[in-house]
Order: structure tokens, then sequence, then C-alpha cells
């Protein structure tokens, strides 16, 4: 795919994917979308891409301007592209083409593009990496939620669906009143009922039909509270069956591919910031999957734990892990690293077969080792990130702004700063700026290093590794390149060249 140079063509493109490989694609040009783009008294083609983003962002709320949400598709067709070639290798199903992925994922862009560009920081990524980074997210999600109903049973559907998404499946098949009411209390009363009384179900194994008792017992249920559902007819087993075949439906339903075209003049029109239902649920899956792998990080031994984090955390290699627990050699490490992996991983899934009752495949277990790999990731650093930022807060409150200058335009190559440049800026000496950012590192390491000795416990043993200095020198440079120098007082000169 040939990249956008222009701010106009990032604005007034559509990607045309002429294959369903996305190996032969061509940027279309909106002409009128093209005109409007140089009709725009602001913020000017010399602005950038992050400040034509907010200003057709800001544009969506304002009549006059009903562009404003084609530019954003437009620009956002180039992170879908990225965000596809990412993701369908590994989470699309089989019968799922890339032309079909792209069309999900433009498609999650045009629903609300408010909510993608929606929390952006221009200090901490690019708008295209960020972009990216979100729409990966949804169409992640869409496609996970898309095997497990396609692997799913009819009974373990019926089951796992919340009581909140269940009416806003039906409606979106189209069932209406009074069959929405009897859909509605006929799976009401099958959750009651079904598997009451626990059986025993072997791992993998797709949960059974209802006995003839639970039945029984469903049908008594419908017959008795039918007046408060405003439903008038008594049901037999086969009416049950019936109900329940629709809702099933319905629900398979809410799995497929839904496009439209980006031309559509009646594009939906955009939700207030609320949080809409579908994210809340995306929300509470992952935090349950959060909590499954804190709990099982929590239940290793500290040793286990410690390594994790050396490794994961910090971005120690297997050797100077080795080095730190008294000269264990790298293949050691190796085993112990994968073993431990390992028990987490083996949580996950169980925990993910116990809520879905989904047979777990071996693409699906691809899928939750790399959920589980980001998830250390987050779930190792953070402490140490934390701790950084606080100390910058608090005891470089004055080189904040050096910071910023120094290290964040290397995610704004059009922004960097030479020395010369943030001396000029901040009215010091060119020795100084040098001067300044090495004496902060240096502070920044001397705290990190006494902070580890203490948190994980190695007051002794870190000193064996020569290098140690160097290798948290690197996590600390890492961190100034991605702070979240939003968070911290920003003088106003900062403001203008952000």
């Amino acid at each position: 795919m040939r990249q956008r140079n222009t701010i106009i063509e990032m604005f007034s493109t559509f990607l045309s994917v002429k294959d369903d490989r996305g190996c032969c694609t061509e940027w279309q040009v909106d002409q009128k979308l093209k005109r409007n783009m140089k009709n725009e008294p602001e913020p000017g083609l010399d602005a950038s891409e992050q400040d034509w983003i907010k200003h057709w962002l800001d544009a969506l709320q304002n009549p006059s301007k009903p562009l404003a949400i084609m530019h954003l598709l437009a620009y956002s067709h180039e992170p879908c592209y990225w965000a596809v070639k990412k993701l369908h290798p590994h989470f699309a199903r089989r019968d799922l083409t890339w032309r079909d992925c792209f069309q999900i994922a433009t498609e999650v862009v045009n629903t609300n593009p408010g909510r993608i560009f929606k929390n952006y920081d221009r200090t901490q990524s690019s708008p295209k990496a960020y972009t990216q980074m979100r729409i990966e997210s949804k169409v992640k999600e869409f496609l996970l939620q898309g095997r497990r109903i396609d692997g799913a049973s009819d009974w373990s559907l019926l089951k796992s669906f919340t009581a909140k998404k269940r009416q806003k499946t039906l409606e979106a098949f189209g069932i209406q009143e009074p069959d929405l009411s009897r859909c509605l209390l006929a799976w009401e009363c099958f959750v009651k009922h079904y598997l009451k009384i626990p059986k025993e179900i072997k791992k993998n194994q797709r949960l059974p039909e209802p006995t003839p008792q639970e039945f029984a017992d469903m049908i008594t249920e419908y017959n008795k509270e039918q007046s408060h559902w405003e439903v008038k007819n008594e049901v037999k087993e086969k009416d049950i069956r019936t109900l329940l075949d629709k809702c099933v439906q319905a629900l398979r339903n809410s799995a497929k591919i839904e496009t439209c075209s980006l031309d559509d003049p009646n594009v939906p029109e955009l939700s207030s910031d609320d949080m809409p239902a579908e994210e809340e649920e995306q929300e509470e899956e992952w935090e349950q999957i959060r909590c499954v792998l804190s709990q099982a990080f929590a239940d290793l031994s500290q040793d286990e734990q410690t390594m994790l984090i050396l490794h994961y955390g910090l971005e120690l290699g297997q050797r100077e892990i080795g080095i730190i627990f008294g000269g264990l050699e790298q293949y050691k490490v190796s085993r112990k690293l994968a073993k431990y992996k390992e028990s987490l991983l083996k949580k996950l899934m169980e925990w993910s077969q116990d809520s879905f009752s989904v047979a777990i495949t071996p693409q699906d277990t691809k899928i939750f080792s790399k959920q589980m790999h980001d998830w250390l990731i987050v779930h190792c650093q953070t402490n140490f990130r934390t701790f950084l930022q606080e100390k910058i807060s608090k005891d470089l409150r004055d080189r904040i702004d050096l910071l910023i200058l120094c290290c964040i335009e290397q995610l704004s190559p059009k922004r960097k700063l030479l020395p010369e440049e943030v001396a000029e800026r901040l009215k010091i000496t060119v020795n100084q700026v040098h001067q300044q950012l090495e004496d902060s590192r240096q502070y920044l390491l001397e705290h990190l290093k006494q902070y580890v000795q203490t948190t994980l416990n190695l007051q002794s043993s870190i000193e064996r590794l020569i290098s140690v200095d160097e290798l948290l020198l690197k996590f600390i440079d890492n961190f100034l390149i991605t702070a979240p120098y939003a968070n911290f007082k920003k003088s106003e000169t900062i403001y203008k060249i952000l």
C-alpha cells in the first residue's frame, strides 16, 4: 500500500481494495472532500495531522460542517489497513477474507469516529499509531466474539449472554412485539432452569440439550409469569423450543458482518460521549480477564513473580536474570519462564471454558497466549512507570519542560528539536541542556535501582549484574519517550510547541 504524504490526501482519499488478500490496493480521491480541504480556512494546509484531527472532531457537532465525519473516515483508512494486516492472519475465521476484515475495520470507525479518536493524547503517540491501536482493539473483539459464537452450542450461547444484551440482540434481528416479549420470557426461563442442578461436564465438552424435566420447569415458569410480561398464550415444549431457536438465530446473526457504504448519506448519528452498551460489556469482559490473570499472578511464589517482573517489566534478558538468581543457566531461566507463563495461561483458559462453555481450539490458545503476553508487559511495568512518574512530578518538576522537548520529539519527526533549539526555547546553553538531561537520567537511575532492590528483595543479588545500570537506563529512556506528559504540569511554551 502506498502511503499518503500530503494533508489533503490524508483527509480526502479512500483505500480501494481490489482483491481478497489486500495485495492490490489503490487510493481513490473524493473530489468533494478534496475541495472542502482546500476551502477550509483553518487550521491551514501547513498544519499537522493532529491539528486537522482535532479540527474535524470539533466539527462533528457543527451542523454547518456535514463533511467532518467523512474526513475522519478518510484519515482512518490507512490505520484500518495496518490493523487488518496485523489481525487477519491470527484472528479471522476461515470464511473471512482480508477484504471482509477491512470492511469490518472501516465499519468500526464509521459507526462512531468520535469514539475511535476519543482520549487521543498527542504527547504519547502519533495519531496513526493511536488510531490503529483503537481499531485493532475493536476489530479483535468483533472477531473473537464471532469465534466464540461459531464454536458454541446453542445451549451455551443462550446461557452465556447477559440479560442486558438479550433484548438488544433480538431487536437487532428484527423481532418485534409480541414475539419479542415471548422470546425474552422463554430465554429468562431457560437461564433460570437449565443446569439448575450442575452436571458433570468434561473439559471442552459441549453443553447438552435440556432434560425433559428442565423443559417442564421452563414451561411451568413461562405459563406462570406470562401475565407479568403481557403475554397471553400458554406454551408446550414445542413452543419453548421454537422461541429459543429464534433467540439462537438472533445470537448467531449478531456475529455476521454488517457493512455499509462510506458514501451512504444516511451515516448513523454520532452518539454522546457516554460509553455504548456494547463497549461497556467488552470492558467488563476485559476486566474479568485482567482479574483472572492478576489472581493467577498473585498465586505464584515470590521468586516466580520476581523472574517474570524482571523479564517483562524491566526487560532483562534470560542471561541477566540467571546472574541475579545466583548464576542460573540461561536454558533453565527459559524453562522456568515458560512454566510460569503456562500456569497463567492455564488459569485463563479454565476461566474461559467455565464462562462460555466453548471448546478451546489451538487457535484460541494462541489468542489467549497473546492476550496474556500483552497483559504481562503492562502488569509488570506499571509499578516502575508509576514510580518514575511520581519522581519526576515531585522531584524533577523544574525539568519537565526539558524532558518533553528532549524526548517527546522522537514520536513526532516533523517536530524533532536539536539541542540548540531546546536551549533557545528554554533560554539556557546547549551544555546546560546536556548536563540537566544527564543529571535527570542519573537521578532517576539511582532511585529506580533502590526501588527495584527494595520491592523485589534484591538488595545484594542485583549487584552481581555488572550491566544493571545500563539496563535500567534503557528502561528509563524508553519511559521518557512514552511518559504521560499530559498528566504533568507544562508551561505555556510547551503547549505551543506540542
